[in-house]
């Protein structure tokens, strides 16, 4: 349900590998930020003109509100809907 590279945001590294995606996997779904929890009752977002394009942002899994600087962003592939990108906008 990824499709690699997946972007990681400002200073960080995309993602190149199956690999590098398990070493990395419990900062993007589950450090700081609770995804399963989040994107249960999410609402997509969509930039203006990105149609095959939206994205989820989150809130800290331990205050639960107010920011949402996790941003998820997935794309529509041949193979359907993708994970392409994370950031943190607070790094």
């Amino acid at each position: 349900m990824s499709q690699l590279p997946i972007e990681m945001g400002y200073a960080q590294s995309r993602i190149r590998t199956r690999a590098q995606f398990m070493k990395k996997y419990n900062y993007i779904f589950a450090g700081e930020v609770n995804a399963t929890k989040c994107f249960e009752p999410a609402k997509p977002q969509t930039d203006k003109g990105k149609t095959k394009e939206f994205f989820v942002t989150c809130p800290f899994a331990q205050n639960g509100g107010g920011d949402e600087p996790f941003v998820y962003t997935f794309k529509l592939t041949r193979a359907g809907w993708r994970f392409v990108s994370f950031e943190n906008i607070n790094e």
